[in-house]
């Protein structure tokens, strides 16, 4: 057991920052993919998640890619 003693509000806390600062992006892999994915990032001191982001930050800085402007229907109130 651990020597925290579980609160609900962190949970909900946690869950409503993921909500409002946060999105995901799933996508799939084939079967046993995932495994050789994972062993790899941490090979390298790293996570799976982290590799992709680092992957893409640093593909879109090299190309110099700007994410247009949204349309008016598109934009956030």
């Amino acid at each position: 057991m651990s020597k925290y003693k579980y609160a609900p509000q962190y949970n909900k806390n946690a869950i409503k920052y993921q909500k409002e600062k946060l999105e995901q992006f799933k996508f799939s892999l084939p079967k046993g993919e995932k495994a050789v994915w994972m062993a790899y990032a941490a090979s390298k001191g790293s996570t799976v998640t982290t590799m992709i982001k680092e992957y893409f930050r640093g593909n879109i800085e090299a190309d110099g890619f700007t994410v247009p402007e949204a349309e008016e229907d598109e934009k956030e109130v």
